[in-house]
């Protein structure tokens, strides 16, 4: 990603595991994800209980479906993605691995800010942004 700016270089962010999240908004999942989730025994257990764990479209994209709670289904009863958990962070969709970030590539080069719809974020919870530069240069 090279040079970029931080939109609130005084925020603090560590995930707080609220799961709050993980629920409740259209989560756009690309087809190399798409196929990994869909192999998962999350997405087979939901769909066994009458659930449509992704939502896939005919171009190959998706998007990730809900319980009856509203959340994620690779969500754990102890609010951690199964997903990272069990099979690391470069496998979850690159929306989950981008949120709380907003990426966004302007006139004047990259721009990350923040969702203050994040636990975390609202209680500037965590390490200094400024100290995640390599973390963030990879999204």
């Amino acid at each position: 990603m090279g040079d970029f700016n931080l939109l609130f270089p005084t925020q603090v962010y560590d995930c707080v595991r609220c799961g709050k999240s993980c629920g409740g908004w259209r989560v756009l999942v690309e087809p190399a994800a798409v196929d990994f989730l869909e192999k998962l025994p999350q997405a087979k257990k939901a769909r066994s209980q009458g659930y449509i764990p992704l939502q896939v479209h005919p171009d190959g994209w998706g998007h990730i479906g809900f319980d009856e709670r509203g959340k994620c289904f690779f969500l754990s009863p102890d609010r951690l993605c199964e997903v990272h958990k069990e099979w690391g962070f470069a496998k979850k969709p690159r929306t989950c691995q981008q949120f709380p970030f907003f990426l966004v590539d302007t006139p004047e080069g990259h721009q990350v800010g923040l969702s203050f719809c994040c636990t975390a974020v609202q209680q500037n919870h965590g390490r200094p942004l400024e100290n995640q530069r390599a973390d963030l240069e990879q999204l």
